[in-house]
Formats: structure tokens, sequence, C-alpha cells
């Protein structure tokens, strides 16, 4: 074969020639080592695998329930498969001060105060991404005002309410949901006004229990968060434990402790991210009995300065003649307080 053609292989015919020549080399100088020549090669049998080949690459369905033998699969599995968690827990807890000051000289006078607001919220929600949505909420507030010029306390109760509420709802379709709701509130401390030992209100005096049946409307975008529900059948029952809080005051006949109202509800829950550091959170409230209306209107606008600190503007207005008012003729009350404080989410 020597001297060797280095550009044997560059085309199919000058590779034929340099085998040709390597066979014939082999058949002449070394017969021993012929084994099989090239006719009887191909003269022989074929050699057939007789693999059935399947005519679709589908699977038969016989074969889907065939149990398959597990080869070299290690015990101890590297992935870990969980159950999916349906459920999302969290909550919101702040503390906020507000201050005023007056010298005793002040010129136009004035009362220095001090007050404290405390907020607390937790909630589990389940949705299950197909059917299923029930929302759970624990609400608490409570508030307290210095009074020097007052003559029985030192402090009044400016906020209080403990609010409990849940609500289940099955799609219906698209955003729609039939829906049942749920909803409890009262207060945890006495409360007397300015210049009074009149106790107004106390735990469980009065107490306000609604549940009602309607569809839920629920809207979802990037910034916002929309829930109306319109219940046209609601059952509410105001319940006054307490001898010496009026119950005439708050709509009962005199004597009674315990009052039952059919009609209707409206609720709404906005939650808008105004931008990442100004966020609103409204909920409107509204019941009838047909003989009366009550409304309830509760807005925050909540101030972000760091995960610790922020500032809150919170409003209650309320619209309510079930009972006469206690001042004045007008049914329509109005609790603002604004505070720098202690803010914590998880």
């Amino acid at each position: 074969m020597l001297p060797y053609d280095t550009l044997a292989f560059t085309s199919k015919k000058r590779s034929d020639e340099v085998v040709d020549r390597a066979l014939l080399q082999a058949y002449v100088d070394c017969p021993d080592l012929v084994v099989s020549t090239e006719r009887e090669i191909n003269e022989g049998r074929a050699f057939k695998d007789n693999i059935v080949k399947e005519a679709s690459s589908r699977p038969s369905i016989v074969r889907l329930f065939v149990q398959e033998n597990m080869v070299r699969v290690k015990e101890d599995a590297e992935v870990i498969i969980h159950k999916p968690n349906w459920w999302v827990t969290g909550g919101n807890g702040s503390l906020q001060f507000t201050q005023n000051h007056f010298s005793d000289n002040w010129y136009k006078g004035g009362e220095s105060t001090h007050s404290v607001l405390a907020y607390l919220k937790f909630y589990a929600n389940y949705n299950d991404r197909e059917k299923v949505q029930w929302e759970n909420l624990v609400e608490a507030k409570l508030g307290f005002i210095s009074a020097p010029s007052d003559e029985f306390h030192n402090y009044l109760v400016n906020n209080d309410q403990l609010r409990l509420y849940s609500k289940m709802g099955i799609q219906a379709v698209a955003k729609w949901y039939y829906t049942i709701s749920t909803e409890f509130k009262t207060q945890f401390c006495p409360a007397y006004p300015a210049n009074s030992e009149d106790l107004k209100a106390a735990f469980f005096a009065p107490a306000d229990w609604a549940t009602s049946i309607g569809m839920d409307y629920k809207l979802s975008k990037n910034k916002v968060t929309l829930s109306v529900f319109l219940a046209p059948l609601s059952y509410s029952l105001r319940y006054v434990g307490n001898s010496k809080v009026s119950e005439t005051s708050y709509g009962l006949d005199e004597g009674k402790s315990v009052k039952h109202s059919f009609g209707s509800q409206v609720q709404s829950n906005v939650a808008w991210t105004i931008i990442p550091s100004v966020t609103l959170n409204s909920r409107l409230d509204y019941l009838t009995s047909y003989d009366w209306v009550r409304i309830e209107w509760e807005s925050t606008v909540n101030f972000v300065l760091n995960r610790y600190l922020s500032a809150k503007l919170y409003v209650w207005a309320r619209y309510d003649d079930s009972a006469m008012p206690t001042v004045g003729d007008s049914y329509f009350q109005v609790n603002e307080t604004f505070g720098f404080g202690l803010n914590y989410t998880w």
C-alpha cells in the first residue's frame, strides 16, 4: 500500500481505488487471512431482527393498563411533590399615635390631648382555582383619647370595633359566584360621652349579626381588586346584652334585648395600590329591612414609609335611621382619625 496516497479519501473514486488495491494485495500475499470472499458474503442469508413495528405511534388501549417493571429506580426520590395548598393566610397590625399640645397661656385657648389607635387584622382565604372561594376575616380596632377637661373620665374611647366576617362562593359563570356571607360586629370596652356617666355601649351591647345569600362579582387587576356582593335575601339580628345600655337608642323596643329583621344587603370591597407606598382599602355595607336603612363606609389610606413605619388616614361614615340620633336630627355620622406610628404586615 506504500507509498500512501494522502488524497485517497478526498473523493469517492479515489477511495474505491485504494480499497480495491488493499483487498487485492491481501488476497495475493496473505490468502490464509481471508475468511470469506465478497461473493460468498453477497450470496449469504440476510439478517432479520423479527421486530414488528406498530403501524401507529399511539399505544394500544390494552398496553396502557399493563404494569411496567421499574428498573434501576432509586428508593429515595430526589424530587418531592407536595399536595397543592389552596389556603392563603396573613395579617396586618399597626399602632398609631397622635398628640396635640397647647400652653396654658395660648392666646386662642385649647386643650392638650393624646390619642392612640391599635389595629389588628387576620385573614385566611381558600381558593381552589376552579370553583370554590372562601374568605375569612377577623378585624379589631381600639382607640383612646385623653380628656383633661372631663369631670368623670381621664380617657375616652374614640374607636372600638370587633368584626368577624366569612364569605363562601361557588362560581356560577365567569366572575360571578353564588355566595353566602355572615358577619358579626360588637365592641370591646364600655363607651361614655364626655362629662357623663351614661353608658352608651359595652361588650355585646349592641352586637350585630347578619347572614345573606346572593351573587358576588369579583374583579382582580394588577393594582385593583374589587368585590360587589348583591344579596336579595338577608337576615339580621341586633342584641343588647347590658341592662345599663338603652335598648331604644339602638332601635329595639323598650324592655326587649333582641330584634330580628329580614331584608336585603349590598356589600363592596376595594383594595387599590395607588403607588407602591400608598394603598387604599374601602368597604361599603348597605343593609335594609325596608323599614330602616343602615349604611357603613370605612376607608383606610395607608402611607407606607418603610416596613415598620407608616401614616394612616381612617374615615368611618355611618347612616342609620333605625334609631333617633343622640344629638340633632341628622342620621349621618363621621369618625375620622389620622396618625403616625408602627406598622407590620405578614
